[in-house]
């Protein structure tokens, strides 16, 4: 029975133990003018998975990308990595410089948000 104990509490420190990848999130440049492009760059996602993506105006309109009319989603690679490049000029028209928000989320609805500045 004390080895039955022993090996159960060994089991559960290794799981507890076992390093758990979160995901990240980033754009480049932090700052930048809506002529060179904003490369928005994830890791440690769900491999194969969509992600929505929005990105968020100054004044708080909010801009999604649609093909054919359809919502496009950004796909997850199988090791969990995505790079998506958006030139402003090109992908949103009308846009307004100042503080943006790029949100990328899971289908229920998990979010993450990163923030960059577009100058004039």
């Amino acid at each position: 029975m004390i080895r039955q104990s022993t090996a159960a509490l060994a089991l559960s420190a290794l799981l507890v133990a076992a390093p758990v990848q979160a995901e990240e999130f980033s754009v480049t440049p932090l700052a930048g003018s809506a002529e060179e492009a904003f490369v928005f760059e994830g890791a440690g996602f769900t491999p194969g998975v969509v992600l929505n993506e929005a990105y968020v105006a100054p004044n708080g309109d909010k801009y999604s990308y649609f093909v054919r009319g359809d919502q496009a989603f950004v796909q997850v690679a199988e090791d969990g990595a995505f790079r998506v490049e958006v030139l402003l000029t090109r992908d949103i028209p009308g846009y307004l410089p100042g503080l943006w928000r790029a949100e990328y989320c899971y289908p229920g609805g998990e979010c993450w948000t990163v923030a960059f500045e577009v100058v004039p």
